[in-house]
């Protein structure tokens, strides 16, 4: 399968118009009512253009978009039982390493209040505090490899975060909904006062045809 990269024809026409068209406007500054004329024309110009540029674009990209598109759609079928086998399995695996982790760290819990128990008993009978004892858990922890015939499988922990309470989050962790406070002042005209927040109007030529 090949690729063609030759520069389409239309691409190379549209080029040529564009440097005829942008002759002057650089150079333009609107100082009176002419030279805002001139500028407004100009405005409409590169407007229509632009507009005339992306039917073209999309008129060469269509056939090429909607082959990607089916390729990647024939892919996503294919690779989906697997990624929901591979979330499957990388879930049991956590709940194994869970399990072990949890009774490890009740075993040294057991442990722990042995050990405290016979310092207990040593102070109440006027004893020396003995000597821990070295005692094999009877819960090991998680191995961090696993060699497999396909390859080696490790284990790494990764440290994450989730909110419970977003009223307690620290300032500096808040972000501002900048589209919802937009949304707000364009649909109130600005007769909303939001703290915080500048609200002033800029005016925007609009070309229409």
């Amino acid at each position: 399968m090949t690729l063609e990269t030759d520069t389409p024809k239309e691409l190379v026409k549209l080029e040529t118009q564009r440097d005829l068209l942008l002759q002057g406007f650089m150079s333009l500054e609107v100082v009176d009512e002419p030279t805002q004329g001139q500028a407004a024309a100009g405005l409409a110009q590169l407007r229509t253009f632009m507009k005339q540029t992306e039917e073209n674009r999309k008129e060469l990209v269509k056939p090429l978009n909607d082959h990607v598109k089916f390729i990647n759609g024939r892919f996503e079928t294919l690779l989906r039982p697997i990624k929901e086998a591979e979330n499957y399995l990388e879930l049991q695996i956590r709940k194994y390493r869970q399990r072990i982790e949890d009774a490890r760290r009740k075993e040294q819990d057991r442990l722990q209040r042995l050990q405290e128990r016979r310092e207990e008993r040593a102070e109440a009978a006027g004893k020396p505090s003995p000597i821990p004892e070295v005692i094999a858990p009877l819960v090991t922890g998680n191995i961090k490899t696993v060699e497999t015939v396909n390859g080696k499988v490790s284990f790494r922990t990764d440290w994450k975060a989730e909110i419970v309470d977003e009223a307690k989050l620290p300032r500096e962790y808040l972000m501002p909904d900048v589209i919802k406070i937009n949304a707000v002042v364009k649909a109130s005209r600005g007769t909303i006062q939001i703290p915080g927040v500048r609200i002033y109007t800029e005016e925007v030529p609009v070309v229409r045809k």
